[in-house]
């Protein structure tokens, strides 16, 4: 019988900080990733949950939480897949990526660059608690300030302007190319150009 979810308290559990990892339960169990304020941020589940946390794969992002707990319920081999389905359409976690995408507001390939690193550091923040208030993985706010995300979702730009308590005239800049910059030197230099031109006057023949 598969337990229902909503009677599952993750704070009750049995649990371990993440860098205590080593020490999880050797047993078959579904497990939770809670955060400092308790709050279930991913849920998965594993055969041996020790060795399945030696190298996890949500292991770097999970670490720039704070606070981060390891709790499990230990269940039937034959259950996991049901109660791990089951848990994470109740309690919804943020990295189990179940946030559907946004319209976006950079494309790659365009010429917005955004200043976030200027005005998150004017603002003293470092690149984790940016994460933590954001609610999403340190490598994509990474991505995000280093130019290496192919688009920003409208809802993360809304918050990036918020926490950082800007516009976004502040926040997004459009260089010109170099194309466009030397597009508008021979504008330029054409209208410079027009204006030196003399026009001979007509010569009047005297009789």
């Amino acid at each position: 019988m598969v337990i229902n979810p909503a009677t599952i308290d993750p704070l009750a559990l049995p649990s371990l900080p993440l860098c205590e990892r080593s020490q999880l339960s050797i047993t078959p169990c579904i497990y939770f990733a809670v955060d400092a304020q308790g709050v279930v941020q991913y849920i998965g589940r594993a055969i041996n949950l020790r060795t399945r946390w030696q190298a996890h794969g949500k292991g770097v992002e999970l670490g720039a939480i704070v606070g981060i707990r390891i709790a499990y319920l230990q269940t039937d081999l034959n259950l996991l897949s049901e109660i791990e389905a089951a848990s994470i359409a109740w309690f919804r976690p943020l990295l189990n990526n179940l946030i559907p995408r946004q319209p976006c507001i950079i494309a790659e390939g365009t010429q917005i660059q955004i200043r976030l690193k200027q005005l998150r550091e004017s603002r003293g923040l470092q690149q984790n608690e940016l994460a933590r208030r954001l609610e999403m993985w340190l490598a994509n706010v990474q991505k995000i300030e280093y130019g290496k995300a192919k688009s920003i979702p409208l809802d993360t730009l809304d918050k990036l302007c918020k926490i950082l308590r800007c516009e976004v005239r502040e926040l997004l800049v459009r260089v010109p190319d170099d194309d466009e910059g030397n597009s508008e030197l021979r504008v330029s230099n054409t209208l410079s150009a027009e204006k030196n031109i003399s026009v001979d006057e007509p010569k009047v023949k005297s009789n």
